[in-house]
């Protein structure tokens, strides 16, 4: 046999019954299809205040974020089971467990089954103690928040009497209840406040401990500025009074090089919460110009990677993008190239190994390969908004080395002059210029 003791409240919350074997074992049968989502675990959503979310591929406008639940949860669940039991001859079984700080009801529910026989049965328990404290508390309060929590103290002792809640005394008739309000003084800086509640009475005695956490009112800000000491003795702005004083913190950075300004940029960019093509190769490609420079400037960043090996994981990441085509997905291990992100990561990938950084051969070749065949493919189309895009990815395979694109490489240049034919022409006042594909005739 099995036993379960389980709080009533958790149960109606999924209208969860007592098992039957019986309506189990003897139920109909169909082809059915078992989902699940974690919906219900979640809050609805909430949007940013007067802001975008950050880039990422959420979907624009659609960005929304989802607050976990789990943070609110302040009393233990009363939730157990006993396992496989076997009972003795008589058919009793025992099991015990300790109730946490808890009143309410707890549905008992045995399952059994001896043989070809079975079935189960339920009981409801009442658990509480004969003097109840019980506190209302908010989710969270802000620093400077004046509260006052309500705590209500039930008499089931038997008698009316007088009782103590943290030095305040109150009446309460027997089965009944009263609320007190006790005053709450929030902390200056964000944290946690320990809540100890007692009361006593009539011989019986209750108490309870609750955590509140602190935040700050507002959501934080950085506010970054940079210059040149021209003095010996430099005095900062005052920014106690957009900010609140005991909020500030400040972080000085001196350096001989100019591009210290950079860092707070650095930092952001290095530590982007998100991982699209473009978003991996941009957090890598400055390494391959500054990477000593970047230990400079983000030394915290840097203390036990090294710029190459940041490098090396960029690579290795954009590799999970690549498509059967050569191409580069929007995501790790997707299906379709994206033509632009696929150009921006094989110009990281070229320059990568122009500097020294190994690169596999099969990633390397298959990418360019990729940017080739698009190029081609969009010279030979006659919007002219191709144009450009196989100018840009002609010079990228040039650069690569690839002494087969001269043919394209001088489509290009004959594009190129025109446009530049065009742009001379409109801004003389000619407005009916335009721009039309190249001929094979007009390559030289």
């Amino acid at each position: 046999m099995t036993i379960a003791a389980v709080d009533e409240g958790i149960l109606q919350l999924i209208a969860q019954k007592t098992p039957d074997p019986f309506a189990y074992f003897y139920r109909r049968l169909t082809l059915g299809v078992l989902t699940h989502d974690i919906f219900a675990q979640l809050l609805p959503e909430v949007r940013p205040n007067k802001k975008k979310v950050a880039g990422g591929g959420e979907g624009k406008e659609g960005g929304a974020q989802y607050v976990r639940a789990d943070s609110i949860r302040r009393a233990k669940p009363v939730a157990y089971w006993s396992g496989a039991l076997k009972a003795d001859a008589s058919g009793h079984a025992k099991f015990t467990f300790d109730i946490p700080d808890f009143n309410g009801g707890v549905r008992v529910m045995a399952l059994v089954h001896h043989g070809r026989r079975f079935g189960s049965s339920e009981s409801m328990v009442r658990v509480h103690d004969p003097l109840v404290l019980t506190a209302t508390p908010p989710r969270f309060v802000a620093v400077g928040d004046q509260v006052s929590v309500p705590v209500t103290v039930r008499n089931d002792t038997g008698r009316g009497g007088k009782f103590a809640v943290n030095e305040q005394q109150l009446d309460v008739a027997n089965n009944t209840e009263k609320t007190i309000y006790l005053p709450l003084k929030t902390p200056p800086q964000p944290g946690q406040i320990d809540l100890a509640l007692n009361a006593s009475g009539n011989g019986e005695s209750a108490s309870t401990t609750l955590t509140i956490p602190v935040r700050w009112p507002l959501p934080p800000e950085s506010d970054e500025t940079s210059g040149a000491f021209t003095q010996a003795a430099t005095a900062f702005t005052d920014d106690a009074k957009t900010f609140m004083p005991a909020s500030v913190e400040r972080t000085l950075v001196v350096s001989p090089l100019p591009a210290v300004r950079l860092r707070g940029k650095l930092t952001y960019l290095l530590h982007y919460p998100y991982g699209c093509v473009e978003q991996t190769t941009s957090s890598v490609f400055p390494l391959l110009y500054f990477g000593d420079l970047a230990k400079e400037l983000d030394p915290d960043t840097f203390a036990n990677n090294e710029s190459a090996a940041m490098v090396r994981e960029g690579v290795r990441r954009l590799g999970t993008m690549q498509t059967i085509s050569g191409g580069f997905s929007m995501w790790p291990y997707g299906a379709a190239p994206w033509p632009w992100g696929s150009t921006y990561a094989t110009h990281f990938l070229v320059e990568a190994r122009r500097a020294g950084h190994q690169v596999e051969p099969g990633i390397y070749d298959r990418a360019l390969a990729y940017v080739a065949g698009d190029a081609k493919a969009k010279m030979q189309s006659a919007l002219d908004k191709f144009i450009l895009k196989a100018a840009l990815i002609t010079l990228l395979i040039i650069l690569a080395g690839i002494t087969a694109t001269v043919l394209l490489a001088g489509r290009i240049i004959t594009s190129l002059k025109r446009l530049a034919e065009i742009a001379g022409r409109i801004a003389e006042g000619d407005l009916t210029a335009s721009v039309r594909p190249t001929t094979r005739d007009e390559v030289g």
